[in-house]
């Protein structure tokens, strides 16, 4: 053999390599946002109940107890109008934590385009429910709205997810 065919021959052995890892880490990179999620989820304990407020205790309770299809359905059973944007969205949360993300967005999106004190929480779970999905273009696009937001997410936090999305 040549010089020039083992050149060849080496050249097409690390371009094989490389595309082999790329490969890999294309395929490891869902398992990453699963992650991600995991991580950043930091998920709100349910306390908007006034006291002697007892018709959503139970559902609160559950919620904060991780016990979520317990949860959902005492969240979902309450029709008073008092905390209608705070059931939904725990609702949401719950929903997110059983992998429900598409029912889940749609609890959040009103709550996302609202004036609600809960805006920037559901910007930042609706960016967690999509990067969860493995779309990143909705992921970024929440992010961007919490960076703009009053948020309880730390910049840094924030940041990070931005570059790693892009």
């Amino acid at each position: 053999m040549s010089l020039r065919q083992d050149v060849i021959k080496w050249l097409g052995f690390i371009a094989l390599a490389a595309g082999v890892m790329a490969g890999t880490v294309w395929m490891l990179r869902p398992q990453m946002d699963e992650r991600l999620y995991a991580k950043y989820r930091n998920l709100p304990q349910a306390q908007f109940l006034l006291p002697g407020d007892t018709s959503l205790a139970e559902a609160c309770a559950a919620h904060n107890l991780k016990q979520y299809t317990k949860a959902l359905p005492l969240f979902q059973r309450d029709t008073q109008t008092k905390y209608a944007t705070e059931t939904r969205f725990f609702s949401a949360i719950c929903l997110l934590e059983l992998n429900k993300m598409k029912e889940a967005e749609a609890l959040l999106e009103p709550i996302v385009i609202s004036n609600h004190s809960l805006r920037s929480e559901a910007l930042w779970y609706m960016a967690l429910s999509h990067l969860r999905r493995h779309d990143r273009k909705g992921c970024l696009k929440y992010l961007h709205e919490v960076e703009t937001q009053n948020s309880r997410q730390s910049a840094s936090t924030i940041a990070f997810l931005i570059d790693y999305l892009q």
